[in-house]
This record gives C-alpha cells, structure tokens and sequence, in this order.
C-alpha cells in the first residue's frame, strides 16, 4: 500500500540509505521485482545512495538506476528540486510513496514530523517489472565460456 526508505547524511556530507537498503518492490502476484520506489526517489536525488552497492550487486545496482530513472521521468524537474532542497535542510530524512488514497492518511502519520512535503508522481509500474525481470534473467544466465 505505500513503500518508504530513510535516508542519513554522513559527517563527510555523503547521503546514504539509513540502514542497508533491500526493500524490494512486488508486482501484484507478490513476485519481488527490484527496487522500491521510494529507493529509486533517493537515487534520482542523491546517486550516492547505491555507492555501499559493490561490484557484487551489479544487477541490484541496475534495478536501482532504473527505478531511478523512473521515478525521474515522473517529477518535472522543480518537483526534484523542491524535494532536494527540502531533504538538505536535514541530517535524515523518510521518503514514502503512497498511492493517492492513502495520502491523507500517511499525511497524519507524519505529521509531527518537522517538515513534510508532498508532491504527485505518476510513474511506469510495468516499465520498472520489464527491466527488473530482464536483469533477473541476465543474472541468472550462467556465463559462456569460449
């Protein structure tokens, strides 16, 4: 019904996943996908979110962009901006996507927050399954050897 992620600044100044990231999202069959939403919001912000990825999670880490991307072409760009310069004011932050029938009520549940914003996204669900399902299929393809 809704997905969310914290993110935390460094000392050095560094946004991070609050905690190590592995929410997955889910197609409707309960099939995990990739990345959440909310993840990929934190990627198109701060691309330093997926730098604790290492070479080992090379698929993960393109799932990651994708949703990125994603969620990117759902914001203009001011709705990126607003939301950036917001989360700056911080040293963490929580993002959490929510389809519109659920937003008044997320609303109340961070309300006594310091600061909230909100902003509407319209994004490509299927897009984001199509491109998990391709990385899961290349990663699972075992290499040739000539």
């Amino acid at each position: 019904a809704f997905d969310a992620v914290t993110i935390g600044r460094k000392a050095s100044g560094e946004v991070r996943f609050g905690r190590r990231h592995q929410q997955w999202a889910a197609t409707g069959d309960g099939e995990p996908v990739g990345w959440s939403l909310a993840a990929g919001l934190a990627a198109a912000l701060y691309p330093s979110v997926g730098v604790d990825l290492g070479a080992d999670w090379l698929a993960e880490a393109q799932v990651l962009s994708a949703s990125a991307a994603t969620v990117q072409s759902g914001l203009d760009r001011n709705a990126l901006s607003d939301l950036g310069e917001h989360l700056d004011t911080g040293s963490a932050g929580l993002i959490i996507l929510c389809r519109p029938a659920l937003e008044r009520r997320v609303g109340e549940l961070v309300s006594e927050s310091r600061g909230s914003i909100s902003q509407r996204l319209s994004v490509d669900l299927d897009g984001i399954v199509r491109v998990c399902r391709r990385v899961t299929r290349l990663r699972s393809t075992p290499d040739v050897q000539s």
